[in-house]
C-alpha cells in the first residue's frame, strides 16, 4: 500500500497538520479527550466525541480518503459498502466466516500511533497528537462515562482503556489501517491457498468457488489473529457448504447465487405491516416500513414495491 498519495504522509510540524485538518492548536486541545461513553440497546458500547472533535475527526477522514486501499477492504472506505462485500462473494460455493471479539477496544492506542509515526511516518509529536484526535482515552476527566458502562465493560473483560473508539467517522478506516499487517498477512495466505478473503471491520469472510477451506487453513488463519493481539468471538465461526443459505455482512447469498431478502427483514415488514389501519398510520411507523423494504430492495428489486405505493398512500395520524 502506498501511503505516498495521502497529504498527512510526512508532516513533521504541528503547524501544518492543523492547517490540513482546517483547525487550530487551541480548537484542538479543547476538544482532546471529550467523549461521552454509553451502552447502546444494553448490548454495545458507544463512544460518541464532542461535536468539535468530531468535525476534526471528520477532516482528518477526508485525507485517509486519499490513500489507495486494497480492493479486499470494504470498510470504511469511499464508494463502498457491506453490500459491495457482499456482492464480492455471489458466486462463491464454500464460506469461512470469522468475527473478531471486542475488536475495537483491542486497537490499543499504541497500534493507531504506530500507524501515523511508522506508515505515515510522521513526527513522533505530530503522529502523538493524530492520535489522540481519533482515540479515546478513559482515564481522561473530560470523558463522561455513564451508569452502567463500568458494569458492561467488567462483563465484556474490556480492560482496555485507551483504544480506537465506536461512533467516530475515522474508527472504521483506521480499524483497518491500525490492523493492516494483520489483515495483509491473511491476504497473503488466502491467496497462496487461492481462496478469496474480504474484510468489513471486524467480519473476515473466506471463500471458494471449488473446494471447502479445511481446518488447517482455518487454524492458520486464526493464528494470524491471536499473533496480531486480537481475539475472535466464541461460537461466531460459521461454515457454509454448496448447497447452504450463506449471510454476509447482512445479505444472503443463495445456493443458486443470487441475492435474497433475508428472513429477519421478511419478518419484521410483517410484523410492522400487520399493525397498519386500512387507510392509516402514524409517521414512525411509515418511515420504518419504507426503510425495511428500501433495504430488502438492495437484495431483489422491486420485491416490495406494491407495499411501499399503498404505505406512501395512507394517512398519516399522530396515533395509531
Amino acid at each position: 500500500m502506498d501511503y505516498k498519495n495521502c497529504e498527512l504522509y510526512k508532516i513533521k510540524r504541528k503547524r501544518d497538520l492543523y492547517v490540513l485538518l482546517h483547525t487550530d492548536e487551541t480548537k484542538v486541545n479543547d476538544a482532546l479527550y471529550k467523549y461521552k461513553v454509553c451502552i447502546k440497546d444494553g448490548k454495545r458500547l458507544l463512544e460518541k466525541p464532542c461535536e468539535e472533535l468530531k468535525k476534526i475527526q471528520r477532516n482528518m477522514l477526508y485525507k485517509l480518503y486519499q490513500l489507495n486501499f486494497p480492493n479486499y477492504v470494504f470498510s470504511g472506505i469511499k464508494g463502498k459498502s457491506a453490500f459491495d462485500n457482499a456482492i464480492y462473494h455471489i458466486n462463491c460455493k464454500y464460506m469461512l466466516k470469522l468475527d473478531m471479539s471486542k475488536f475495537f477496544p483491542n486497537t490499543h492506542r499504541n497500534k493507531v500511533y504506530e500507524f501515523f509515526k511508522y506508515k505515515l511516518k510522521m513526527a513522533s509529536d505530530v503522529a502523538s497528537i493524530c492520535t489522540d484526535i481519533v482515540t479515546v482515552n478513559y482515564e481522561k476527566d473530560s470523558v463522561i462515562i455513564e451508569d452502567g458502562v463500568q458494569e458492561f465493560l467488567n462483563l465484556k473483560k474490556i480492560k482496555n482503556r485507551n483504544h480506537l473508539p465506536s461512533g467516530t467517522p475515522t474508527s472504521q478506516i483506521l480499524s483497518y489501517l491500525s490492523n493492516a499487517d494483520m489483515f495483509d498477512e491473511i491476504i497473503r495466505y488466502t491467496k497462496l491457498h487461492k481462496l478469496d478473503c474480504t474484510i468489513y471491520v471486524d467480519d473476515i469472510t473466506i471463500s471458494s468457488i471449488k473446494r471447502d477451506i479445511n481446518k488447517r487453513e482455518e487454524s492458520e488463519i486464526k493464528t494470524i489473529i491471536r499473533r496480531n493481539k486480537q481475539k475472535l468471538s466464541t461460537g461466531k465461526t460459521i461454515r457454509y457448504g454448496i448447497n447452504e443459505y450463506k449471510k454476509v455482512t447482512g445479505f444472503v447469498i443463495s445456493p443458486n447465487n443470487k441475492l435474497v431478502i433475508p428472513n429477519k427483514i421478511k419478518s419484521k415488514i410483517k410484523i410492522e405491516t400487520k399493525f397498519i389501519r386500512k387507510k392509516e398510520t402514524d409517521i414512525h411507523n411509515k418511515n420504518k416500513i419504507i426503510g425495511l423494504t428500501n433495504f430488502a430492495d438492495i437484495s431483489v428489486k422491486g420485491k416490495y414495491i406494491g407495499l411501499r405505493e399503498t404505505v406512501n398512500k395512507l394517512k398519516i395520524i399522530e396515533n395509531v
